[in-house]
């Protein structure tokens, strides 16, 4: 196994929130192209791979000179898990390319807000072995003592016994999980077959660092990313 380190960028065909959400338009260029372009500044990252069954990406892909590999459909459903894909790829890239990474990133199109600085933390870590996997957090605005279930027209906490009403201050604190990356090694994800996570074996949480975060389903999302992106530039 050599000490590279590989980007895997999914981009499905089939979205039905936003049809056709990772070439649309975001800030003058195609949606995916931000997670190419954030990839390409990494001098972590050693090769970019886009995975996808979208004809229109990959003809992207082919004029701006980024591998690509075809997935086949039965990856592409609405129910297919990433990490499937990411198998696909290893696979594919070990038999036909005789390439096998040390670190695998997976960047998502659906999160293009995000820190080179936190990204290329998360390799560090994996890539000297510190740690398994990593992946982004970033604080809740809620805390978990605060939410509700409404049961049979009654509201409860969600939490048994948890006290909603207590001052901020007493709240205990939760993270989110933001997508905007995931690092993991190409071991851990060998020695975990049957896992449908990304969070392998030891976790480095890195706290985001970035002021927004977004995961693209929904039309808004896509006018509130723009506006995003045009604020950070």
């Amino acid at each position: 196994m050599n000490d590279e380190v590989l980007a895997i960028i999914p981009a499905r065909y089939g979205s039905k929130g936003v049809k056709n959400k990772n070439i649309r338009i975001i800030n003058g260029k195609p949606l995916i192209s931000h997670t190419i372009d954030f990839a390409k500044k990494s001098k972590l990252i050693d090769k970019i791979v886009v995975s996808s069954n979208d004809s229109k990406v990959m003809k992207l892909c082919k004029n701006i000179n980024v591998d690509y590999i075809e997935r086949p459909s039965n990856l592409c459903q609405d129910d297919s898990l990433v990490i499937d894909a990411i198998r696909y790829t290893l696979d594919f890239l070990k038999e036909e390319k005789k390439y096998i990474p040390q670190v695998i990133v997976l960047l998502e199109c659906t999160s293009p807000i995000r820190s080179l600085d936190d990204l290329e933390l998360a390799i560090h870590e994996v890539k000297n072995n510190n740690f398994d996997s990593s992946t982004s957090f970033k604080k809740s605005e809620v805390s978990p003592n605060r939410l509700w279930k409404i049961i049979n027209n009654n509201p409860k906490p969600y939490i048994d016994n948890a006290n909603p009403f207590l001052s901020r201050q007493k709240q205990p604190q939760a993270f989110k999980l933001t997508g905007q990356f995931y690092v993991l090694s190409n071991l851990i994800l060998k020695n975990n077959q049957d896992s449908k996570s990304l969070m392998l074996g030891k976790v480095f949480p890195v706290i985001s660092s970035t002021s927004y975060e977004i995961d693209i389903d929904y039309e808004e999302d896509l006018i509130l990313a723009e506006q995003i992106i045009k604020n950070l530039l």
